[in-house]
């Protein structure tokens, strides 16, 4: 899977337009964000200081400096301890036909995908880099995945491999079919079907962000602005000192940190918590929902700012409380045998990805004895929605 591609990307201007917009501070449009805790790591397994985490179909890989820690819904399934000096993590389209791959990132540059979620195999020669340093990785939708290298950008489909010669980036995130890095302080977004790239004049960014809507968010330590793919930025959020220091997309939500405040940025506003919840020099990490991890000083959290709404509140009463008392109660409750607590619609939503991959898919839970009929599964199946 490999081709050579020495064309550059076409450079393209965007504009910033620093008007305060609807949901600005001076427009009135920021409000409460309230958030929880979510508990990960129930037994407290030892995952060392940790420098990386990616999660797919309810398998959660914690990088960290002894190794790589694989959890299943919470439970330690495997420790990989071959490889210790893990940069970055992500999760990627499978170059053998699999949905995802989880991969973690050594600070050599190599490349490493989780088999079989027991261990770590070198997968930088499936893509053609062997001899080649990655610098960041960076899924772009689809099978499309990019990969910063030294001198050029490479960008897989599943079937080849092109290069293409490209600014300076710093670091790569994508998303939305699109892929963005910063050259010095400057935000560009490149677009691989086009071969374009598009920079957008403004200066003093220090992270950005790429919605699965392709939007682009962009913060500077005093201010944070947003732009629509092929349109211009505009300022979203206004700071009232130089803090921001994180802005990240994760699923369909765009995180960010203020202080040791967290923030969340949508279409129209701006939500920011009150109760200093992170420490100041934390790393936001994306999770497979609309979580957040946060990393600081080699310690883990994830926060969630789902909150069921009353109707879906009722309906998991109705619908799923008589199936879970006599079939998940016996494990599922706060200090039960699983060590995960399921016993509230809250727990629910925060982890529907794994519930819908067990319960649903695999049909590994409940176990022999706590058997669910046809009609409970899909009661469950109908309560967890569809697929995100």
């Amino acid at each position: 899977m490999n081709r050579n591609r020495g064309i550059g990307l076409v450079l393209l201007l965007g504009s910033v337009s620093c008007a305060s917009g609807a949901h600005t501070r001076a427009g009135g449009g920021l409000g409460p964000l309230s958030v929880h805790e979510v508990v990960w790591n129930p037994s407290h397994a030892a995952v060392g200081r940790v420098r990386a985490v990616a999660e797919a179909s309810g398998v959660t890989a914690v990088f960290s400096d002894m190794g790589a820690t694989i959890l299943s819904s919470g439970v330690v399934i495997a420790v990989d301890r071959s490889g210790k000096d893990w940069v970055d993590a992500a999760v990627v389209p499978g170059a053998d036909g699999a949905a995802h791959w989880i991969v973690g990132l050594s600070r050599e540059g190599q490349l490493y995908r989780l088999k079989d979620r027991t261990a770590f195999e070198e997968v930088s020669t499936r893509y053609g880099l062997e001899g080649e340093r990655v610098r960041s990785v960076a899924p772009i939708r689809g099978a499309l995945v990019a990969f910063l290298l030294t001198q050029s950008i490479a960008v897989a489909d599943g079937a080849t491999v092109g290069r293409y010669r490209a600014p300076q980036f710093s670091t790569l995130i994508g998303g939305g079919g699109y892929g963005a890095g910063l050259v010095g302080s400057e935000p560009y977004v490149f677009d691989p079907s086009s071969l374009s790239a598009r920079s957008y004049g403004l200066l003093s960014v220090k992270h950005i962000a790429l919605g699965l809507d392709g939007w682009l968010y962009a913060a500077t330590p005093r201010a944070i602005y947003v732009g629509a793919p092929g349109g211009d930025l505009s300022l979203a959020y206004d700071a009232q000192s130089n803090t921001i220091h994180q802005i990240v997309t994760s699923r369909d939500a765009v995180w960010f940190t203020e202080g040791r405040e967290l923030g969340v940025v949508t279409k129209d506003r701006v939500l920011e918590t009150r109760t200093q919840p992170v420490a100041p020099d934390t790393v936001l990490l994306p999770t497979a929902s609309s979580d957040i991890w946060a990393l600081a000083g080699g310690s883990l959290q994830r926060f969630s700012n789902i909150v069921a709404a009353p109707d879906r509140a009722a309906a998991w009463a109705t619908a799923i409380g008589p199936i879970f008392a006599h079939s998940c109660a016996e494990c599922h409750v706060p200090n039960g045998v699983s060590g995960i607590d399921l016993s509230t619609v809250e727990a629910w939503e925060s982890d529907r990805s794994a519930i819908r991959e067990r319960v649903i898919e695999t049909r590994t839970m409940p176990p022999q004895g706590h058997e669910l009929s046809p009609a409970e599964r899909a009661a469950i199946g109908a309560w967890l929605g569809p697929v995100p």
